[in-house]
């Protein structure tokens, strides 16, 4: 089974209007469709019909995440593979999620949804499909494309092995503590170092979905974007992270989802199993997550939603 990247995004939202506004206005996404208590949105440089879907809620959180593969055998074999791990499956039917075609859909063992699904509308990129014109204007923060998300897992370990075994991604960087157990691994399905980490928490958490940024300047620009915008961003301010070496800078949407605008990682060959993972211990963990600071209130990965 081929994933070849994260699809979508489904986050819960406690009100849909500001969501949407927030995330047209502030981030530069734009809408493709809407239904009663939803809204789907697309980024500027992916053609499928939506990446982050808005579901009206009363509570933030994450509602599911859709991963696409690269056949329509791909359904069948993962619902095969799921099925013998002893976890429920379930089909989610052609058009279920607008623009989208059939999926099957099952639970992680660190508790939160996912999804793996074929077809995907293709509405072509926003500049057009004949002679576009690269010199373009951006609404916001100029969001690129969908990266990544932090989900929390009380076994990070095991989450890890139903990851590469049933999922087949590469695990690129961990944490491990003093026995060497893995509490903490960031992991690839593409060629940018992590689609989907997981890091200590309770069942079914959800702590941040990443866009991706061109350059360490656009997100410079972000930032003055959202301060005009009146955005609170997270007090380390822009930084780096030592695991990645990208550049980085954390916020929230109106319903308290944490987000993060996102820009270069390393590479990684998209095939799982050749990279050999890099190894962080505890006590330089700090300078893994914030480099410039070299220090971490650990309450940042208790904010969870």
């Amino acid at each position: 089974m081929s994933v070849i990247k994260v699809g979508h995004v489904s986050l819960n939202v406690t009100d849909l209007n500001a969501a949407e506004k927030f995330y047209t206005e502030v981030l530069g996404l734009t809408v493709s469709a809407r239904r009663d208590g939803e809204v789907y949105l697309r980024t500027a440089e992916d053609q499928d019909h939506h990446n982050i879907v808005l579901k009206a809620s009363d509570s933030a959180g994450l509602d599911h995440v859709g991963l696409k593969v690269n056949s329509p055998d791909d359904l069948e074999e993962l619902e095969t593979l799921v099925l013998r791990t002893g976890t429920q499956v379930w089909r989610v039917s052609d058009r279920e999620e607008v623009g989208q075609g059939e999926g099957v859909r099952f639970v992680v063992p660190s508790g939160q949804t996912f999804e793996v699904f074929y077809h995907i509308d293709n509405l072509g990129y926003e500049v057009g499909m004949e002679n576009p014109d690269p010199v373009t204007f951006f609404v916001g923060a100029k969001a690129a494309r969908l990266d990544h998300l932090l989900i929390s897992a009380a076994d990070a370990e095991d989450n890890q092995k139903f990851f590469t075994e049933i999922l087949d991604f590469g695990a690129s960087e961990v944490l491990r503590d003093p026995e060497g157990k893995i509490i903490a691994s960031w992991m690839y399905c593409t060629t940018t170092m992590h689609d989907v980490a997981m890091s200590p928490g309770p069942e079914g958490g959800l702590h941040h979905v990443a866009l991706w940024l061109d350059s360490r300047a656009d997100v410079v620009r972000a930032v003055n974007w959202m301060k005009k915008n009146k955005v609170r961003t997270f007090d380390y301010g822009i930084t780096r992270h030592g695991i990645s070496g990208a550049t980085t800078i954390y916020f929230h949407d109106p319903a308290g989802n944490r987000l993060e605008l996102f820009t270069g990682p390393y590479v990684t060959p998209g095939v799982p199993g050749r990279v050999k993972e890099i190894t962080w211990t505890l006590d330089q963990f700090p300078r893994g997550v914030f480099y410039y600071e070299r220090e971490l209130d650990m309450k940042f990965f208790e904010d969870l939603t």
